[in-house]
């Protein structure tokens, strides 16, 4: 499967049976991004950045 890096569009060939169920992190070799792999060969979605009070960012609504 192709694995592409969401940073700089690196693309990478991986072996879907080295990938486990829950996922991988991987380093980019060309910009050092770090990304999470699915065996789907799409990034993993990011979790949400939490803020100091512990509420999602995409919880807070501005002002």
């Amino acid at each position: 499967m192709n694995v592409t890096c969401p940073n700089c569009a690196t693309v990478y060939r991986v072996d879907p049976a080295k990938v486990p169920e829950v996922g991988v992190r991987a380093r980019c070799a060309v910009c050092s991004a770090v990304f999470a792999v699915s065996r789907e060969g799409k990034p993993a979605r990011a979790p949400e950045p939490v803020a100091a009070g512990g509420v999602a960012a995409a919880d807070v609504v501005p002002p």
